[in-house]
């Protein structure tokens, strides 16, 4: 029979162990993953879900590794006293400078659509004004 690691084991024990502590009665309990008793809001979205920049952000880890080691390479030359490697090695390297920008574009990306979520649950969260 497999059991869960000790350390997660006193983790999840611990509301049980300390109820006042972890549940507050001004709160609203809720079910969590595992059925274990949360104060307040619990998510219904999975943390895996990919949001719209994600793609652009590991697109650019790749190309921003593949930059990395070009730039290593090229530097090999310099260290053991041989020729250098011809100029499409030196474009490689420029690599690393692209993928951190694709990256960076992939935050912003996400930033957004994180921001317009936010602005729309605040809409549909927010009291009607009168006259408005």
């Amino acid at each position: 029979m497999l059991t869960r690691p000790a350390a997660t084991r006193v983790y999840h024990d611990m509301p049980e162990a300390f109820p006042g502590l972890f549940h507050s009665g001004s709160l609203p309990r809720r079910r969590g993953a595992g059925g274990a008793l949360y104060p307040g809001r619990v998510s219904d979205t999975p943390e895996h879900e990919n949001r719209s920049g994600d793609l652009l952000v590991r697109i650019g880890g790749v190309i921003f590794a593949v930059g990395a080691v070009a730039t290593l390479i090229t530097f090999i030359p310099m260290f053991i006293g041989s020729e250098p490697f011809p100029p499409l090695a030196y474009g490689v390297s420029m690599l690393m400078g692209a993928g951190f920008a694709v990256a960076g574009l992939g935050m912003a990306r996400s930033i957004a659509v994180q921001r317009r979520e936010a602005v729309r649950a605040a809409a549909r969260t927010a009291p009607a004004t009168p006259g408005g």
